[in-house]
Formats: C-alpha cells, sequence, structure tokens
C-alpha cells in the first residue's frame, strides 16, 4: 500500500532548465542522449525515481545525489533510462554469418591452440552472449569450445540480473533453433515455475560483467568478434563514432564487428573498418594504435 501511494504523488513540473541538467547528467553517467523530444519520457522515468527516493522535484532528487545516501541512485538513474529491448535470434542474418562464414576460421585459430574472444557489448538480459555460446558449442564441441571465451556487459544492473539467472520463458525461445532448445537448455520441472535454464556448458563460455562503454575499458584487445547492435541509437554522433572507433582497437585484424541494421558507420569518421555485409564490418589488416580511450589511428 505504501508504495503504491507514494506512485500517487503529484511532483514539481520538470522545467527546461531541470530538463537540460537531467540530460548532461544522464549523458556523462551513461552516454544517452535526451534531446529535447524526449523530455516527457525523461520526465517520466524521473518520476518513478522520485517516488522510490521521497523526493517531490528535480532539485530536491540532485541535492540527494549530492549527499552519502545518494551514492547508489546513480546506478538505479543508469538503470531507470536504459532501454533493454533483446530477443534471441535478433537480427538473424548475423547469426546465420556468424555460423557460416566466421565460426570456422575461429574453430581453426582454436585447433592451433590460439585463445578465441568474443564481446557482446550492451548484452542487457542476455540473449546474444547466450546464443552465440549455443553457436560456438554447437561449432566445436565441448573439447575446442574450452579456448573460446565470451565477455557478455551492460551498464544495467538489473538486465544484467536477469542475464546471469540464464532463466528464459518457452515462449522467448521461440525464435532459436530448436536443437539449441533441446540441447542448450534445461526444461522446467513440474515444481518450477515453467522457465527454461540454459545450461552449464553455456553457461560457462560467458562471463557477465556491468560495464559503462563510455567510460574506461578495463580488458585488453584483441576480440576476434565484438557484438554492439542497437546501442548508439540512443546516443549522439559524437559520442557513437568515438565508440566505433574504440571498438576497431580493440578488435585483431580481421575481426568482425556486428552492429545493429539501423546504424551506419560512416568511412570518413570510422576509417578501420570496411562493411561486408548489413550490419557487419571487418577490421583492415592495416596496424592500428590505441593512442587514448576513444581514439585510434593507423600506424606509420
Amino acid at each position: 500500500m505504501t508504495r503504491v501511494a507514494a506512485h500517487t504523488r503529484s511532483f514539481a513540473p520538470l522545467s527546461d532548465s531541470d530538463f537540460r541538467q537531467l540530460s548532461q547528467l544522464v549523458k556523462s553517467l551513461s552516454g544517452i542522449d535526451l534531446p529535447p523530444r524526449k523530455k516527457a519520457m525523461a520526465a517520466a522515468r524521473l518520476g518513478k525515481r522520485l517516488a522510490e527516493t521521497g523526493t517531490s522535484s528535480f532539485a530536491e532528487y540532485d541535492a540527494l545525489l549530492k549527499t552519502p545516501r545518494g551514492q547508489a541512485e546513480f546506478q538505479e538513474l543508469i538503470n531507470c533510462f536504459t532501454t533493454n529491448v533483446t530477443r534471441f535470434n535478433r537480427e538473424p542474418n548475423h547469426f546465420t554469418h556468424f555460423r557460416g562464414v566466421v565460426l570456422p576460421d575461429l574453430v581453426a585459430a582454436a585447433r592451433r591452440g590460439r585463445e578465441v574472444r568474443i564481446w557482446s557489448a550492451g548484452c542487457s538480459t542476455g540473449e546474444e552472449p547466450y546464443e552465440l555460446a549455443m553457436c560456438v558449442l554447437s561449432g566445436t564441441g565441448l573439447a575446442l569450445a574450452s579456448a573460446v571465451s565470451i565477455l557478455a556487459t551492460d551498464i544495467d544492473d538489473d538486465a544484467l540480473r536477469v542475464a546471469r539467472a540464464g532463466e528464459y520463458s518457452a515462449e522467448s525461445l521461440a525464435p532459436l533453433d530448436k536443437r539449441f532448445v533441446q540441447y542448450f537448455f534445461r526444461p522446467p520441472l513440474r515444481h518450477e515455475s515453467g522457465t527454461y535454464r540454459v545450461t552449464e556448458a553455456v553457461r560457462r563460455l560467458v562471463s557477465f560483467k556491468r560495464f559503462n562503454l563510455n567510460g574506461l575499458w578495463p580488458i585488453e584487445p584483441p576480440f576476434d568478434v565484438i557484438m554492439c547492435r542497437n546501442v548508439t541509437i540512443y546516443f549522439d554522433e559524437e559520442t557513437s563514432d568515438t565508440l566505433w572507433n574504440r571498438f576497431v582497437g580493440m578488435l585483431r585484424p580481421g575481426g568482425l564487428l556486428y552492429v545493429g541494421h539501423s546504424e551506419r558507420l560512416d568511412p570518413e569518421t570510422v576509417p578501420g573498418i570496411r562493411p561486408v555485409a548489413p550490419g557487419i564490418y571487418i577490421r583492415r589488416a592495416e596496424p592500428v594504435r590505441l593512442d587514448r580511450p576513444g581514439q585510434w589511428r593507423k600506424g606509420a
């Protein structure tokens, strides 16, 4: 009853000045761009945090953030403004390309004893990295799969909790190859809630970490494959180009970058890669040197 009452409270309207300040805060924390047309959406999402924290205006909420009690609220604010829209087999041509074109080369590299590294950036609730793991297991078997590691990162703690649980409804598994469902999920027992759980073989390949793509990257290159799909649609152009170039610097020559079908990389601002298929780019063979986070240039 208390929670319901809290959400029915009225709050001070979000002024244009407050919205600008909120937009700057959200962008600095997450990279998410909030243009003026999103003011109503921002006000609605902020209202949820005001209700949860017992504040009644952005000014009060901002003051809370500056106190020791408010430090944990920064992550809640990020969670509130992230959008977790994902599903298994989203943009299926990417997984067809990965299994048919990329995976054979990765298997050959694993047989030579080289570690194969894959990064699912902006992994949301885990469908993408788990499906990549299933593709790997179906193409390599358990023995070679041990040479493959999949890093799965997201900025949203709530999404990562779902991902780590690895539990999905039968409806959510419908887009998957039926063989994947049969081999890589444990069906619910009679006394359970009806969710399917990914198997331990799949879990072992995937490591989930909270990660801000617009912050420091405490990871070392190179990666063979990076998937970052439908993430930069929430960023402005400058932030997006910076992110793409950072990914280029994390790929080994010949490595693949998968992006969302609505995302386009400009060769003038991201010159280190070239397109090979819709939403798929390959890193050029020229040496690339990271000068500092967010920048790269061709070697001499």
